[in-house]
């Protein structure tokens, strides 16, 4: 068993290239223009939100089947403060269970009242929104968190 020291690329007669290219090779006027505008893009808090929605799915809308539902319905839940009875948290923080999450954002608890039976399947809170506020009185969220 002799070695021939050039391993497996010199066996098979393949060279190795570098993995860089050679600085000839430097991007040209149309990506250092391509740069500058996504620079100035970026400057902008809602290119940064589309971007930041576009990369993580949350752009998507599910169809509910209802034609007349509520704006928020079929779409990622919005991440707001909340002051629950207990302490101050985040909806994000509430949707960690995976589980369906009816949120009460009534002042006299008529939603979570209602559901209350529905405990064993649905997480049910009770909250005030701190600013901004999502513009409903309720939320039910799907365990992927999209309003249902």
């Amino acid at each position: 068993m002799g070695e021939s020291g050039d391993g497996w690329a010199g066996r098979s007669g393949l060279r190795k290239r570098p993995a860089v290219p050679p600085p000839t090779h430097a991007p040209g006027g149309d990506v250092t223009a391509l740069r500058e505008l996504f620079t100035e893009l970026l400057g902008h808090p809602a290119t940064v939100q589309h971007l930041a929605d576009l990369t993580a799915g949350s752009d998507v809308r599910y169809d509910m089947g209802d034609t007349d539902a509520h704006p928020l319905v079929g779409w990622f839940s919005p991440d707001v403060d909340l002051l629950t009875p207990s302490r101050p948290v985040r909806l994000a923080e509430l949707a960690r269970t995976a589980r369906p999450l009816l949120l009460d954002l009534t002042e006299d608890g008529s939603p979570a009242r209602a559901l209350a039976d529905w405990d064993a399947q649905v997480d049910i809170v009770t909250a005030q929104p701190q600013l901004p506020a999502p513009a409903a009185t309720a939320l039910l969220l799907r365990p992927d968190s999209y309003v249902a």
